[in-house]
């Protein structure tokens, strides 16, 4: 058993396949493995031959002698299978080109908010690793720190047993004190090909080359919402002020009394232990 380029696919094992009058009609395996290289050649054809053994070889037990193989004084003809080696190295739609696959977690927010609203990200790959590759490596980041920041990890790590679970990613949003409006930013998440301080390892899996170009980097738009502002979008909080149904609407000279109630519109943040406000009055005479 032989290939037509060692460079594409090698025979792993075996080299010959012996037949007998026992086993003839049991299938008798053989492995080939595709070679990587670190060239954007395009995927290529090479074949794997069969060829029939009319002479003693090193290694073989015997020569084949079965005459029912001889044809018209011309040896029996080489077999081949075409094998094709497909290019880790290209963007092709193979199967061996990868991405990060990111998503909102079910029970997340899509926003963030000034009063510290949190966002969960869930990330996995689209395909296992390379095999050539121990880890796949994303560092993650913001885009505006004054609006939301990453709160942990601040990289993911997947391997050839975590490649296919959720890794998950938590996003906070940064308070101000300013009426700014509600902001948008980004975080992305940036393929490691070197290491770096931190990282348990390099990425090191030619699947998430493109080109000569390194795996682009990929941003998630979130929007962090402003807690000064009188906005609509249901993370704002809020006094509401009613007077009691029994009680009058005003007061008089003579110490007449007004009940006020006061309720929030809101649950306060779950960064919150309390929410106070101070009562005084515009004229106490």
């Amino acid at each position: 058993v032989f290939t037509s380029d060692a460079t594409e696919g090698v025979v792993m094992y075996p080299s010959s396949v012996i037949f007998t009058h026992q086993n003839w009609n049991i299938a008798q395996p053989v492995f080939i493995k595709g070679m990587y290289d670190d060239q954007i050649d395009g995927d290529k054809a090479y074949n794997i031959s069969f060829s029939y053994v009319t002479e003693g070889t090193p290694g073989a037990q015997k020569k084949s002698n079965d005459p029912s193989f001889s044809r018209y004084h011309f040896k029996y003809p080489i077999q081949s299978v075409e094998l094709i080696n497909y290019d880790s190295m290209s963007n092709t739609t193979n199967g061996t080109s990868n991405g990060l696959v990111i998503v909102l977690a079910p029970d997340s927010l899509d926003y963030t908010t000034e009063a510290g609203g949190v966002v969960e990200l869930l990330l996995t790959l689209q395909a296992q690793p390379n095999w050539l590759a121990e880890t796949v490596v994303f560092n993650v980041f913001t885009s505006d720190a004054t609006e939301g920041v990453v709160m942990y990890p601040s990289s993911v790590i997947f391997t050839h047993q975590n490649w296919n679970i959720a890794q998950p990613v938590f996003i906070k949003g940064m308070y101000d004190d300013q009426i700014d409006g509600d902001k948008a930013y980004n975080i992305s998440f940036s393929y490691v090909t070197e290491g770096t301080p931190g990282a348990q390892k390099k990425s090191n899996d030619p699947s998430f080359s493109r080109y000569h170009f390194k795996y682009p980097i990929q941003s998630v738009e979130l929007i962090n919402y402003d807690s000064m502002s009188n906005t609509t979008n249901g993370t704002s909080n809020g006094l509401v002020i009613v007077l009691a149904p029994d009680s009058l609407d005003y007061t008089t000279e003579a110490g007449g009394v007004v009940e006020l109630l006061l309720t929030l519109q809101a649950q306060p943040n779950w960064l919150a232990e309390t929410v106070v406000f101070n009562v005084f009055t515009s004229d106490a005479t």
